[in-house]
């Protein structure tokens, strides 16, 4: 009986390491969004007015929409293949998510279903990514509210470590 406890657990340490290791390259952002649409175009031409209104840079970070409504949007075929180098296809789409390093104040559109406790499928105008407890993300919320109303700040978990 003993043998088979001391066997069980050996073989599980492996399975511990990892969650241990997964958990790491998880980190919680919070992200200040004043718009999501099912549509695309919709999407951006709140962002373009919002860039303009509120004098923050507009960075759409090189992605455009999809067919694929798992993926929504995607980086050009040679982002792609420089992230997964195995991409065979000019067809392949690769996304990721706005909050690994690239945190800040710049507007960009994201889609929903990379986020954890996002609704799925939607284009998110996001002004700001990062950390509200920062306070800088606080009071850009109270400046973007006098032009955008709706303008919310919310949470999700991003994988943050190599992706190779």
């Amino acid at each position: 009986m003993i043998q088979k406890l001391l066997l069980l657990f050996i073989l599980t340490i492996p399975f511990l390491a990892t969650a241990q290791e997964n958990n790491d390259c998880m980190e919680k952002k919070d992200f200040l969004i004043i718009h999501s649409s099912k549509d695309y175009k919709s999407a951006l031409l709140v962002a373009q007015k919002a860039s303009k209104s509120l004098n923050i840079n507009l960075d759409l970070r090189e992605l455009s929409p999809v067919s694929d409504t798992a993926i929504g949007l995607s980086f050009p075929y040679i982002s792609c293949k420089s992230i997964y180098e195995d991409l065979k296809s000019p067809d392949t789409c690769c996304y990721i998510a706005r909050g690994r390093s690239d945190d800040g104040d710049y507007i960009s559109i994201e889609y929903s279903s990379a986020y954890s406790s996002f609704a799925r499928g939607y284009y998110i105008v996001v002004v700001s990514s990062g950390l509200k407890a920062n306070n800088s993300m606080k009071s850009l919320l109270t400046k973007v509210k006098t032009k955008f109303k709706d303008a919310y700040i919310k949470s999700s978990v991003i994988y943050v470590c190599c992706m190779f």
